[in-house]
């Protein structure tokens, strides 16, 4: 039987940084890209550093069309997050095989796709309404021979 680690002091080896980091990661918190989103942001993006905001769905918060977008909880949090750590830039990125799309939202597997471009054309148009200062860029993550794949979309 293994050790119980919750118990366990653990130290970084990471210097701690106490300045601002201008970019923001907002990705889906599925487990199967969590990895690849990291790498991405590091060597793809080349940020050392970067806030994060990773919910289910990644960015389709901003599309729920219910009211009040930004009186929803992540919507709320994002706009905390953009002003109380001055973001310049913030990268939405959402993934194939979404569930959260197919399981929460409806989408059809064959209309995952465009079900989220346009999603990601309200939730860019919203945020620049909301913050025009800062930048959106848009990102897609596929799988592709066992590799994920981001390209710009």
């Amino acid at each position: 039987m293994s050790e119980d680690p919750a118990g366990a002091t653990w130290r970084s080896l990471t210097r701690f940084r106490d300045e601002p980091t201008p970019d923001l990661v907002v990705a889906c918190s599925d487990g199967r890209f969590a990895r690849a989103f990291e790498e991405f942001a590091q060597t793809g993006l080349g940020l050392d550093r970067c806030a994060r905001l990773v919910v289910p769905g990644g960015p389709a918060f901003l599309a729920v069309d219910d009211g009040d977008w930004a009186r929803r909880d992540h919507a709320r949090d994002l706009l905390f997050i953009l002003d109380a750590l001055r973001i310049e830039r913030a990268h939405l990125i959402q993934h194939d095989l979404c569930a959260y799309y197919q399981q929460v939202l409806g989408a059809e597997p064959a209309d995952l796709g465009s079900r989220q471009r346009a999603d990601l054309d309200l939730a860019e148009a919203r945020l620049c309404e909301a913050r025009p200062s800062v930048a959106v860029r848009r990102w897609r993550a596929t799988v592709e021979a066992g590799a994920v794949v981001v390209a710009p979309c």
